[in-house]
């Protein structure tokens, strides 16, 4: 299935065989939300927003059972 709308400069990550999405930009506004992914339904879903607001160029990294989501810049 497409992504929900485009975006850039997010950060990604794998957890528990779906794909989680985060922020980024859309050329015009910088995001603050959050997207999964399960291929196994073939469908995206939207999370909660991320915390502290909108942020794109930072990096996700899966450690255990979590995803952290550090660095990165706000923007708009």
């Amino acid at each position: 299935a497409p992504m929900p709308g485009a975006r850039g400069a997010m950060a990604a990550a794998v957890l528990g065989g779906r794909l989680y999405v985060f922020g980024g930009s859309t050329g015009a506004q910088t995001l603050g939300t959050a997207a999964v992914y399960d291929p196994g339904t073939d469908r995206w879903s939207a999370l909660p927003a991320m915390p502290g607001g909108v942020r794109e160029h930072m990096h996700a990294v899966t450690v255990g059972d979590r995803i952290y989501v550090v660095g990165g810049r706000p923007s708009n």
